[in-house]
């Protein structure tokens, strides 16, 4: 037998007999347009089962299909792919979880082992290629060509079922709701075939869309079940108030900076985001946050290398692909903190004094946000604004902060502390009247508007937003010196490639 050829292999254009002569039952899923031909969309009571023997190895195994959900990845509720098992144990099933997690689960004899790769950033009718392996020594779980995530115990099953079953449960309930196409299993587990499939999706169907993996850390130091405002400084409400306010905070900067990041989304409403953020996991400390004597400083500085170590950001982003990882701690005039900081074989543009040594350097860029759960999403998304006004400006200052940024007064579009209008720092709320291009920038000049703080909403963040979302991003169609403008949403969502593709904001 060649391991290298698939044990099975469904593409859906003879119907559902799979490449090897292999007849599935239904009830069958209704064919519809696939990534190449057709495909199947299981909805409803729509299943497959094929027989397990001769077509899928307990032993050891590679099973690789494409998926385009029907649903949002946050909707909380459960879906299955691929499953194998006629009982609780000795099961091989690959779903989506009501966590809104991609799960590849491997049951034993006596026990179970998962991994996980939360989906909740992906929106409806895309399609996103996945893979799962499986041996003795290791199971692995990859989407979009990217190793999600690994361990190196698992517990195989000593049987399988006399079938297994594509779009459903073995029961034949928990309907995926997607299409899948393109279903191959192998007989070998070789990893190594799996990160050179096809492009990830993102840049499949939407070559300027980039996710963005968040690993989210807590420091909370307690006394008794409240925060210790000894320690914080101004902060000693109960702790469960202050985690709640962390969840709903953080998902309120995911919804504003993927809002923000669509070109012209207040008036475009066929735009589509240029960021995705996806929560991979959130720790939680009950401690102070480390802190060291730094030259300069009046207060303890934040000891981001322990903070770093502690949580072992190396395995976070070498093998996981965390791009950013979001701090939640205090301020309160007790430490310095870095609103963004950043480390990577490209070096440090961040929001900080850039020091060099004061985060781990690892072989792919991170960025670090520091977030002070005393405030709410608007200061947490400025830790952004601030970051992107760096990256921009080291880029290019002319392009970035002389033409689109512009003086005060000047009527182009500002930057965090000043609006269009703005004649001091913060000046959101400015009531008074400027012609700007901010709404038709380019790079010599669009055509004006009148508009005032009215156009915001008077608030800080909303303002945010829509100084975001005219940035040049995804199709903006614009140039300067006649040649075209990259999406500026590039240096944000893939820092490394576009440093290692020489790329500018223009093109």
């Amino acid at each position: 037998m060649n391991r290298k050829n698939p044990l099975f292999t469904l593409r859906f254009e003879d119907g559902f007999v799979s490449e090897q002569g292999a007849a599935g039952e239904g009830p069958t899923p209704r064919l519809v347009p696939g990534r190449t031909g057709q495909a199947a969309l299981f909805q409803g009571t729509a299943r497959l089962a094929y027989r397990t023997d001769g077509y899928l190895n307990r032993e050891q195994g590679r099973l690789i299909f494409w998926l385009k959900p029907q649903w949002p990845g946050r909707d909380g509720r459960d879906y299955i792919f691929f499953d194998s098992g006629d009982g609780f144990y000795n099961r091989l099933r690959v779903q989506k979880d009501g966590g809104n997690n991609l799960r590849f689960i491997v049951w034993g004899p006596r026990s179970e082992t998962g991994l996980s790769y939360n989906v909740a950033h992906w929106p409806p009718d895309e399609w996103h290629q996945i893979g799962v392996t499986w041996t003795p020594e290791r199971i692995a779980l990859y989407v979009d060509g990217k190793l999600r995530d690994a361990s190196e115990k698992a517990d195989l099953p000593d049987h399988l079922a006399a079938a297994f079953y594509i779009g459903s449960s073995s029961n034949g309930d928990r309907q995926a709701n997607a299409v899948i196409d393109e279903l191959l299993i192998f007989a070998d587990a070789d990893e190594a075939v799996l990160p050179a499939n096809p492009a990830p999706i993102d840049t499949l169907n939407f070559p300027n869309q980039f996710v963005i993996p968040v690993l989210v850390v807590a420091y909370l130091p307690v006394i008794g079940n409240r925060l210790d405002r000894r320690v914080t400084g101004d902060v000693g409400a109960p702790v469960g108030h202050v985690r709640q306010h962390v969840q709903q905070t953080t998902q309120q900067v995911v919804e504003a900076l993927e809002r923000g990041s669509t070109f012209h989304g207040y008036k475009n409403p066929a735009a589509r985001p240029s960021l995705r953020y996806q929560l991979v996991e959130t720790l939680e400390y009950m401690d102070p946050l480390p802190t060291y004597r730094k030259p300069g400083h009046r207060a303890p500085m934040t000891d981001y290398n322990a903070v770093m170590n502690r949580v072992n950001i190396r395995h976070w982003v070498e093998t996981r692909g965390v791009k950013e990882v979001w701090l939640w701690g205090y301020h309160g005039g007790v430490i310095d903190i870095w609103e963004s900081n950043m480390a990577g074989p490209f070096g440090d543009i961040s929001n900080s004094d850039r020091d060099r040594f004061d985060l781990p350097d690892l072989s792919q860029t991170y960025t670090v946000y520091h977030y002070n759960y005393g405030r709410g999403p608007s200061e947490a998304v400025e830790d952004h604004m601030h970051q992107i006004e760096a990256v921009l400006r080291d880029i290019d200052h002319r392009l970035f902060w002389e033409k689109f940024v512009g003086k005060p007064g000047e009527g182009r579009c500002g930057w965090a502390h000043f609006p269009p209008n703005g004649v001091r720092d913060y000046d959101w709320a400015n009531s008074s009247f400027i012609l700007t291009d901010i709404e038709d920038w380019r790079p010599d000049g669009g055509e004006q508007k009148r508009l005032n703080c009215r156009r915001w909403n008077c608030d800080s963040l909303t303002w945010f937003i829509y100084w975001m979302q005219n940035l040049p991003g995804a199709n903006n169609g614009l140039t300067d010196r006649d040649r075209p403008l990259t999406n500026w949403w590039t240096f944000i969502g893939d820092f490394d490639g576009a440093m290692r593709q020489r790329l500018g904001l223009v093109g």
